[in-house]
């Protein structure tokens, strides 16, 4: 695109003195030759940086089951889907999301955050088997390790991942039970930061409820 800017800068000084030269020495169709050019180069140029910035957009909304969805997608994220009433409110959530991927990507190259199978194990081993729950406690430890999410970095493991995990829950074991899972997540969690400083946010804990009982 710079390249193209160059270009569109010089031809914009060679037709300005092309005009010159016309009304000195009357070429005229030459100048009607280097407008339409230039035209053409410019719209080239706006086509361009439209389709780029529409290659580049990670966000998807469909009319889906009487609502509007948004859908994120980009490489190293899970997919996050969510649906709302208004499509506003769906645009809106995408765009902030997207925003909000962005800005993780660049800060993720400067520290690469572990994955949550791995500090779930390294958890175990170092505060579960200081705990007298600590048959428990590493059996729920490694069911969630069973979750696909288990694979994706810490920082990128999202609130609908555990909602989901808390529904599917729900089918088998008592809302007592799920209470004391999420429970385990958020000591692991805190954990992360507050010990071993890996503080990325908590946002797989915001906005969680209790399961009722």
């Amino acid at each position: 695109m710079v390249i193209v800017a160059l270009f569109l800068g010089w031809l914009a000084q060679l037709v300005e003195h092309l005009v010159y030269t016309d009304l000195v020495c009357g070429l005229f169709p030459l100048q009607i030759l280097l407008n339409s050019l230039y035209t053409s180069v410019s719209t080239l140029s706006r086509h361009t940086s439209s389709q780029k910035r529409k290659d580049e957009s990670m966000s998807t909304i469909r009319k889906h089951y009487g609502k509007w969805q948004a859908i994120i997608r980009a490489n190293g994220h899970p997919s996050i889907n969510k649906s709302f009433v208004s499509k506003t409110d769906a645009s809106r959530f995408a765009s902030n999301t997207e925003v909000k991927l962005r800005r993780d990507d660049a800060g993720i190259s400067n520290f690469k955050f572990p994955k949550f199978e791995d500090v779930a194990r390294r958890y175990i081993e170092e505060i579960s088997i200081t705990k007298k729950t600590y048959q428990d406690e590493k059996c729920t430890i490694l069911n969630l390790i069973k979750e696909s999410w288990a694979t994706y970095p810490i920082n990128r493991i999202l609130g609908h991942h555990v909602n989901k995990y808390k529904l599917q829950q729900l089918k088998t074991v008592s809302g007592s039970s799920i209470n004391r899972r999420l429970d385990v997540v958020s000591s692991m969690f805190t954990t992360f930061k507050k010990e071993w400083g890996l503080s990325c946010e908590q946002s797989c804990l915001n906005n969680q409820t209790s399961a009722k009982s």
